[in-house]
């Protein structure tokens, strides 16, 4: 198995964020993303697995949320112990400090496996898929992911400044993962993708996604003028809102009343 993140730099990273407290490096947590998760799939009675589990907090809404048994990864020590900290009273939750994917750290094959925020840090998405289904997944077994989706213009923009210019958009992002790549690679491994769910609109095309971009141009371009990024932020948050995902020009017509 080798789809794992092993980076020690990104795992460092990690520690440090979650030392310093995660609601100071991350903009928005992934609450829609869980929301999703839990409408669209049974956890009822299910065994879990949730991988890069962070401070806990998902992992114990699925284990009060009918789950029979939760156990939940991060290679990150520090998140484990904060985790462990807030929610280690939960009779069906388990926390590990290790890399579900490594043959030393191997849990039984279960119902569910969930993973948000987590294949597009990862080395080899490819193989994080195929080592999950190859080794913990069994016939109908759901599989449940999140990653940014760059389909709307916060992905426009981000990509423009990582290509044109290799701005650092995300200090822990390795691959951009898009629908088209995640259907494709469902089919190669023998997964079935059997939903597909866009979330977090605001944050794509409307005031998050303005609140983000505030945050982190100063951080990605700490030497550029201020009024530049004033600017285009300006530029983003004009039409804000009337993004529809389609076309190159519009067409109006008006009538007088």
């Amino acid at each position: 198995m080798n789809g794992a993140t092993t980076d020690p730099e990104l795992i460092e990273k990690y520690d440090e964020v979650y030392a310093d407290g995660e609601e100071k490096f991350w903009t928005f947590l992934p609450v829609q993303e869980r929301c999703s998760i839990l409408t669209n799939v049974d956890l009822t009675g299910k065994e879990v697995l949730e991988i890069g589990c962070g401070t806990g907090d998902f992992a114990a809404w699925m284990a009060t949320s009918g789950a029979a048994q939760v156990n939940a990864y991060d290679m990150s020590q520090e998140a484990i112990d904060k985790a462990r900290g807030k929610y280690g009273t939960l009779i069906n939750l388990d926390f590990f400090c290790c890399d579900p994917l490594q043959p030393a750290c191997k849990p039984a094959s279960v119902d569910v496996v969930v993973a948000v925020g987590v294949i597009e840090h990862t080395e080899n998405p490819l193989d994080f898929l195929n080592d999950i289904q190859d080794t913990y997944m069994r016939s109908g077994s759901i599989l449940a992911f999140s990653c940014p989706c760059l389909l709307n213009p916060r992905g426009y923009v981000w990509g423009a400044l990582k290509y044109l210019f290799d701005a650092p958009m995300s200090l822990t992002d390795k691959h951009e993962i898009g629908p088209g790549w995640v259907k494709e690679t469902a089919e190669k491994i023998g997964l079935e993708l059997i939903k597909q769910i866009t979330v977090d609109l605001s944050w794509g095309t409307a005031e998050r996604m303005i609140i983000d971009y505030a945050r982190r141009l100063p951080k990605v371009f700490p030497d550029m003028d201020p009024e530049k990024i004033g600017r285009l932020l300006e530029f983003l948050s004009r039409d804000m809102g009337y993004h529809k995902g389609d076309g190159a020009n519009a067409v109006y017509i008006l009538r007088k009343p």
